[in-house]
């Protein structure tokens, strides 16, 4: 028998968590904000999952003794140490670089060549920064079962903050399929053009997708896609900047169009912000990534590493994009490809990309929302479910049309994304130490919320990061919100 494990807040022995099944099973999250980062519903259950003998025992003060028999039974939810540094890397790496990435160069129309480059340099360091402090709050509370993004909001505010990351982590999943979407049926009109095309292509692309998210809780079948997802994606990304490249050399200069401050000033650059910040959501990767890794001292540095090299990538690809095409185009960089069988190919990867990326996508968020609403994936309860969603899905692809890609872009930049990367992270390193020596006090009365603004040290200089974090956060939540209205 092992000790028994103390923990001060309720733990749902059958609990499943997404992050676990994905990385390890599946790795299904192939260049798109991660789904092998997040956790289930707060408090959900999965009584189908096979686990260790767990006997609990209620204490006083609310907390739990829980004996873990020596069964060889895997026990739920637990990450296995077994990858090495490198896989980690390329976790963490394909978890940031995603479909956004062709939409870059759009963004710099907002801010311009002298701006967009810093605003992105900006937004950059800060994720980096906050990815540590993130990173931090584990270390510090060093606890087995407290290992994942929501864990770690439980433990220190309390269910009521686990909520809040859950909705946003649906808010952001469910997003991108929406932007997945319309970004196929934009790119099908394209290529394909006819009267009532934009219908034609919606229902078909949801009848495809409905049928691929019936089959959400097969991790094999994830698997192929997700190969399929990742071969498209390479594909489109070498030939769309080979072609970049040869469009400046062409013209022997930038485009006539392009400027250095942005078209929208100063709301443009707020939603710029926005748009930088959807880019780089994949900070929920960090916490299972680091438990799953088998070299943890070279983890930290490693973190710093590929955050940086992927907003080098953006950096680079953005700006050469804005210079080559300027203005001229309005969805994402393949619109500047000139009419080829190139440009056809490149188009056809890119639907294949984003037709196979949806359903990897959209995984992580139904699973959460079954065990909270009680369901299989095959149920008759989980297939009108996912009929439902996808429903809601392809109608306000319909009624936003497939060419406001961007202010899907930014909503999801500046309501969801703020929240999971700046302002969670700051308020739970802000309180972490408070936490970790107060065990089994209350996590949701206005004393222990008011301890930490008054902790000592006030204005250390981790704490003055972030202040500067939860302020820059609400920022872009109300300015890049602010922006995406006023240009509807």
């Amino acid at each position: 028998m092992r000790e028994p494990i103390q923990t001060s807040t309720p733990v749902s022995t059958g609990e499943t968590d997404p992050a676990v099944v994905a990385a390890e099973h599946a790795n299904p999250s192939v260049f798109s904000v991660p789904v092998v980062a997040h956790d289930v519903a707060p408090d959900a259950v999965t009584a189908s999952t096979a686990v260790t003998d767990v006997n609990v025992e209620v204490q006083s003060g609310g907390t739990k003794d829980i004996t873990v028999s020596s069964s060889p039974r895997k026990e739920a939810g637990v990450i296995p140490e077994n990858t090495n540094i490198y896989k980690t890397a390329f976790h963490i790496f394909k978890a940031n670089v995603g479909t956004a990435v062709f939409l870059l160069p759009v963004f710099y129309q907002d801010a311009g060549y002298i701006l967009g480059p810093t605003i992105a340099v900006l937004i950059g360091v800060c994720v980096i920064d906050a990815s540590q402090l993130l990173l931090g709050t584990k270390l510090t509370i060093d606890r087995p079962r407290v290992d994942t993004y929501g864990r770690i909001c439980k433990f220190i505010f309390g269910p009521p903050l686990q909520w809040v990351l859950f909705v946003c982590l649906l808010l952001s999943q469910f997003g991108f399929c929406l932007l997945y979407m319309q970004l196929t049926v934009d790119t099908m009109n394209t290529m394909v053009q006819f009267k009532g095309d934009t219908y034609v292509w919606s229902f078909v692309m949801f009848f495809i997708e409905f049928g691929f998210t019936c089959f959400s809780s097969n991790f094999s079948t994830l698997a192929i896609i997700s190969i399929s997802a990742s071969v498209a994606v390479t594909f489109t990304l070498v030939a769309t900047f080979v072609g970049t490249c040869m469009e400046i050399n062409k013209n022997g200069r930038v485009h006539p169009t392009v400027n250095a401050f942005g078209n929208n000033i100063p709301i443009g650059w707020f939603n710029n912000m926005a748009s930088n910040l959807m880019g780089l959501e994949g900070i929920a990767i960090v916490l299972p990534a680091h438990t799953g890794c088998n070299q943890k001292t070279r983890f930290k540095f490693t973190l710093s590493l590929v955050l940086t090299l992927t907003v080098s990538i953006y950096l680079l690809y953005g700006i050469t994009g804005y210079l080559a095409y300027g203005t001229s185009i309005n969805t994402s960089i393949i619109d500047g490809l000139p009419e080829s069988q190139l440009s056809t190919a490149v188009r056809a990867m890119l639907v294949i990309n984003l037709v196979c990326t949806y359903p990897v996508q959209f995984q992580s968020a139904i699973q959460a929302v079954d065990q909270v609403v009680g369901c299989s994936a095959f149920s008759v309860k989980g297939i009108l479910l996912r009929l439902f969603i996808n429903l809601v899905i392809v109608s306000i692809e319909l009624a936003v049309g497939p060419k406001a890609v961007h202010a899907v872009v930014s909503l999801i930049g500046a309501l969801p994304a703020a929240v999971m990367v700046f302002i969670l992270p700051a308020l739970l390193t802000m309180q972490v130490d408070h936490a970790v020596m107060n065990p089994e006090e209350d996590r949701v009365t206005l004393k222990y919320w008011g301890s930490m603004f008054t902790a000592a040290p006030v204005f250390s200089w981790t704490r003055i990061r972030c202040y500067f974090y939860i302020i820059f956060g609400l920022i872009v939540m109300v300015m890049g919100t602010y922006s995406v209205i006023a240009e509807l």
